[in-house]
């Protein structure tokens, strides 16, 4: 008897022995599998690495070199300063203005009068910065820029791509001329966009219309020159500009009537000192002739330093395509989460402009309840 239970408990032993072994060697086994007789290996899970860090560019190298400063409200606009936390370029750039106005700029026609194109010669010792939407005036008819344009110093003749300005003129002037105006930000961000040239003229024909300036020939500076208009934006002009200069601004985040509608940021706060002037005219002009009418009803929640730092992140995950350009650097188009373009030059974002094609609608504060008076209560002798 006892010779045989010490037989059972050794074989039940190999048992014990055996399993251990299996289940170490194979790593684990369906009970489904193990029953049928068909035991299945289950490989161990790996370890998952961490995602790898999101790749830099130029335009999130900005974005994180940016603060927010508190924002400003006149008539509709509201801009949030954007200051540096670091130093800024200080590379030296003259604007399309100034270069027309000394001559190094030279603009003429193509060979055959092509409407889209534009042959553009810098003849200065420095880079010469076209903004997206700036108007060149003359030629067999007035231009609107495509995109921002980086022309090197004595650059030789560059054929740029143009939208026309001006739709019912085509004779010769003597000369193409500027009057430092930029196109209203939603032309602009439709230019940057590459819509045809009929919905840029669509674009044109309605605010002659909506500012009472509308002209034979259609033109977009017409609408500049209507006193009406030179008024009311020189108002715009005399507040945000001031505040802009006294916050050492790079560039602003822009609201029209509580709706985050777009931004501007430059490397250089040089560059951008004479350029905020006709930035500032070209989104208050949408903001004169209309009114929302949940405006004139009651006060909308105005934007927030919040809401215009969330605008400004949706750029990290916007899909961005690299393009080439005419002149120095490379064009950095945005989609996706975020719609803007941006010019790159030696490693540094020169210019990125956002802009929302559904703007961001603040909606309208909640009518205060009416206030119930107390009942008074007669005093008892």
């Amino acid at each position: 008897m006892t010779r045989r239970l010490n037989l059972w408990l050794l074989i039940a032993l190999a048992g014990v022995i055996v399993a251990l072994a299996t289940e170490s060697m194979w790593g684990g086994y369906l009970e489904s599998d193990y029953q049928r007789g068909t035991p299945r290996v289950v490989p161990r899970p790996t370890p998952v690495p961490p995602p790898p860090p999101e790749p830099t560019n130029e335009v999130t190298a900005l974005l994180d070199d940016l603060a927010i400063d508190s924002p400003y409200h006149y008539r509709g606009l509201t801009i949030f300063p954007l200051v540096l936390r670091h130093r800024p370029d200080h590379r030296s750039y003259q604007t399309l203005d100034e270069g027309l106005a000394n001559g190094t700029v030279v603009v003429k026609e193509r060979k055959g009068g092509v409407v889209s194109e534009l042959v553009l010669r810098n003849n200065a010792g420095l880079h010469t910065f076209i903004l997206a939407g700036e108007l060149v005036l003359g030629g067999k008819q007035n231009r609107l820029m495509r995109s921002d344009l980086l022309l090197p110093p004595h650059s030789g003749d560059v054929v740029v791509a143009v939208y026309c300005g001006q739709k019912g003129r085509w004779s010769p002037a003597e000369r193409f001329t500027s009057k430092s105006a930029l196109a209203p930000q939603a032309l602009r961000g439709r230019a940057m966009a590459g819509a045809p040239q009929a919905e840029v003229w669509e674009g044109i024909r309605k605010n002659a219309a909506r500012l009472k300036a509308a002209s034979p020939s259609e033109d977009l500076q017409r609408v500049y020159d209507s006193k009406a208009v030179r008024t009311a934006l020189a108002e715009y002009r005399d507040r945000c500009v001031p505040y802009l200069r006294r916050r050492s601004a790079v560039g602003f985040v822009a609201a029209r009537y509580g709706a985050i509608v777009g931004a501007e940021v430059f490397r250089s706060r040089s560059l951008f000192n004479r350029l905020r002037s006709k930035l500032i005219e070209s989104y208050a002009i949408d903001c004169i002739g209309w009114e929302p009418a949940h405006w004139r009803r009651r006060p909308v929640r105005q934007p927030t330093v919040a809401q215009a730092r969330a605008f400004l992140n949706r750029a990290y995950h916007a899909q961005i395509s690299i393009g080439s350009t005419p002149g120095a650097g490379r064009l950095l188009t945005l989609s996706g989460r975020s719609t803007g373009q941006a010019l790159a030059f030696d490693r540094a974002c020169v210019h990125l402009s956002l802009y929302q094609p559904a703007p961001i609608i603040i909606r309208p504060l909640p009518p205060r309840p009416p206030v119930v008076p107390m009942p008074r209560h007669e005093e008892r002798d």
